[in-house]
């Protein structure tokens, strides 16, 4: 499990509050230990250097900030409207299974009645999957068997029973055309959503973002203040702000996961819920 999961374990207020800590933290320690041990012997002529230096470092690793803050943003919304679709596909197929019409036939009824069944055994398959992925994490061996094996059988069953269903009529035979279509959208966006559960920040992209902070507080710990107090209280403003820059990747980088996730499973309980109190049956 990556640290981002870990974190994201965490409720987000407190998430904040520790990476606000760590990060000013190190801006006012480092800052106190420069000042108390450096013996590079720093002169405030030396300043006009420093400050370039840290203007054009700063500058670049706002725009490389920015980047990733708008990358990791981008996905969590295509990760939003794609479960978004993948929950509204699934209402509307319900929708349609449950007023597809059997005239009375018991051969039809019965038929429909399997049908509903294996489609809710889909779907209370999937709420697992989603529960499991935000509790235990997706390197979970359970997570794994639904993922890839329990939810993808149950799918490909309901997929074979619909496939089943003919009519000589031929508006219904247009419904069944009509659901398959449904379905195989559903079937996109539910490999969309598998997909973004898998996408995070990469390690060697963390990599230059640790180490442009460090190099950006390495600047301003140099800086020639005559007034000790003020050098360490903007150092440590200075670590706070590229914290809460950290904070928005960390819990937008994970959008499966973590107190502000999307949940997918919320919408199909719904549907669930539809079919045990009976709401969709027909009067």
């Amino acid at each position: 499990m990556s640290i981002t999961n870990i974190l994201l374990r965490m409720n987000p207020l407190l998430m904040l509050a520790l990476f606000i800590i760590l990060f000013s933290g190190a801006g006012i320690l480092g800052t106190y230990l420069i000042r108390k041990y450096n013996k590079i012997g720093i002169r405030e002529s030396h300043n006009e250097g420093i400050a370039n230096g840290f203007a054009m470092t700063g500058g670049l690793y706002g725009l490389i900030l920015a980047f990733v803050v708008f990358l990791v943003w981008d996905q969590f919304n295509e990760a939003q409207q794609n479960a978004d679709m993948e929950a509204s596909l699934s209402k509307g197929l319900y929708r349609n299974i449950k007023y597809y019409p059997a005239d009375n036939n018991q051969e039809a009824l019965l038929q429909k009645k399997k049908l509903t069944e294996a489609y809710m055994h889909y779907l209370e398959n999937v709420i697992i999957e989603d529960s499991l992925l935000n509790n235990k994490g997706e390197e979970s061996l359970e997570y794994k068997d639904y993922r890839y094996t329990k939810t993808v059988k149950s799918f490909n069953a309901f997929y074979k029973m619909l496939e089943q269903m003919h009519d000589s009529v031929t508006y219904k035979n247009q419904r069944i055309e009509g659901m398959f279509k449904q379905l195989n959208d559903l079937g996109t966006y539910r490999n969309l959503r598998s997909l973004a559960v898998e996408s995070e920040i990469d390690f060697y992209i963390w990599v230059p973002l640790w180490l442009g902070g460090i190099i950006i507080m390495l600047f301003a710990y140099l800086m020639n203040i005559e007034n000790k107090a003020l050098h360490i209280a903007i150092n440590g403003l200075i670590g706070a702000f590229i914290a809460l820059v950290f904070y928005i990747i960390v819990l937008t980088d994970h959008p499966f996961n973590g107190r502000m996730r999307i949940d997918i499973g919320k919408n199909l309980n719904q549907i669930i819920e539809w079919e045990r109190t009976g709401m969709m049956d027909e009067k």
